[in-house]
């Protein structure tokens, strides 16, 4: 690799560690080329040889989560059970969290959710075939919804509570009702 290419990746890496400071300041959407590049310490123009605006930045950000969440997964592929799948899930929460956590908080500007659920949907289709069908997709809504708001809540209380006691009680009521936690019939 010669300077210039150093230098370039030196500086795209500058223009994203801004991005990433000013998106714990202020919503995603009030994050502007401007501030990014005063926080870097470069000129608009620098920004411009990187990406083509906030939004392309973003993209290619959230991206980069999936291909690492893909990575994960793609580790425990021929020998995960939905337990461990569910682990990976919440180990790559707490390894990416504060990215994950600000795209998924800006549910309205970030395509990150979506991408994310394709992504584990491809893999659940891939890996257990008989899971193709419209209701299964609506079942699939239904729990991995809820997960992400349990993660999205653990963060928001400050990420106090032990994650693998929050998995084990999701995996229970996956596998076992809610009710059989919480309500007995008489």
């Amino acid at each position: 690799m010669n300077k210039f290419e150093i230098k370039s990746q030196t500086t795209r890496a500058l223009l994203i560690q801004a991005f990433w400071e000013l998106t714990k300041e202020k919503e995603l959407p009030k994050v502007k080329i401007k501030d990014v590049t005063d926080r870097a310490g470069f000129y608009r123009s620098t920004f411009y040889l990187h990406f083509t605006d906030i939004c392309d930045l973003l993209d290619k950000e959230e991206n980069l989560l999936v291909d690492k969440w893909k990575e994960k997964i793609q580790s425990t592929a021929n020998t995960a059970t939905p337990e461990e799948l569910l682990r990976t899930l919440s180990d790559y929460y707490v390894e990416n969290g504060d990215k994950v956590f600000t795209l998924l908080r800006e549910r309205v500007y970030s395509k990150y959710e979506y991408k994310m659920k394709q992504t584990i949907l491809e893999h659940i289709h891939t890996y257990y075939p008989h899971t193709n069908s419209d209701i299964f997709d609506y079942s699939f809504e239904f729990y991995i919804g809820g997960i992400i708001d349990s993660m999205l809540k653990w963060d928001a209380e400050g990420r106090k509570a032990d994650i693998n006691e929050i998995i084990e009680y999701i995996l229970q009521w996956i596998q076992h009702g809610i009710g059989s936690n919480y309500w007995t019939v008489n």
